[in-house]
């Protein structure tokens, strides 16, 4: 699958100030869909105090706040300029301790072998191409310690919401969601990575009563993929 330059176009106009004042905002008032997200993720993490801890595409520095929290040791890297405003500032107000701002592309991590424990990769991946996902996760395994954890987070694009978001029917499409990718495929790349996936399963909405009927339905046959809203793997270097 290839972007075309005026697709490239609508991707850079959705990084736009409003994008990540609207993350500032969802992060600063905990909203529903927020607090499901930091559960979910911190949960897969399972960070620990004193560990070096890096927030590939951090954005506007939600799991850096939080890994601080946990008493980690966190670096944060983005390719956006505003993103990494953003998040000094949240930070700065909410962290603990001291946190690492990088601006970079995932896919050329300027760091040395081994450099951390633990990275987060949380609602990234859907927005990168295969070639540049593949060089990340190399990366990953080069940047990470022996025994150290990728920890991915990631919408299921064949859960029903994504289905109606792609073809902008009652869900609005998200232009900047270039590449979907499913469980198998990340489990197989992560692999061709030289990673062992120890942890791999599916996460329910944020939203009541319906992921109540997600719950239900995610393991029965034929419709299950409809149900399972939120991919969760976790990837170890051997």
């Amino acid at each position: 699958m290839s972007i075309s330059r005026s697709e490239r176009r609508k991707v850079d106009n959705r990084y736009s100030k409003e994008y990540f004042d609207h993350l500032r905002k969802d992060y600063e008032k905990k909203c529903r869909w927020t607090q499901d997200r930091i559960k979910n993720v911190m949960k897969l993490a399972q960070v620990k105090p004193g560990e070096l801890i890096l927030d590939l595409g951090c954005g506007v520095g939600t799991f850096m706040i939080e890994c601080s929290k946990a008493r980690a040791v966190v670096t944060g890297i983005d390719a956006s300029d505003l993103a990494l405003k953003v998040a000094k500032e949240l930070f700065k107000r909410y962290g603990r301790g001291k946190a690492e701002f990088i601006k970079a592309d995932v896919s050329f991590l300027p760091f040395e072998n081994e450099a951390f424990d633990g990275i987060i990769c949380a609602d990234l991946i859907e927005h990168l191409m295969p070639d540049t996902y593949m060089r990340m996760i190399f990366e990953c395994n080069r940047v990470l310690k022996k025994a150290g954890r990728l920890s991915i987070y990631l919408p299921n694009p064949a859960h029903l919401f994504e289905i109606l978001r792609r073809h902008n029917l009652i869900l609005r499409r998200d232009e900047s969601h270039i590449h979907f990718k499913n469980s198998e495929y990340l489990k197989t790349t992560l692999q061709e990575a030289r990673f062992d996936v120890i942890r791999s399963y599916f996460k329910p909405s944020h939203i009541p009563i319906f992921n109540l009927v997600e719950r239900l339905l995610m393991f029965t046959p034929f419709i299950s993929s409809l149900f399972r809203r939120r991919i969760c793997i976790v990837a170890r270097k051997p």
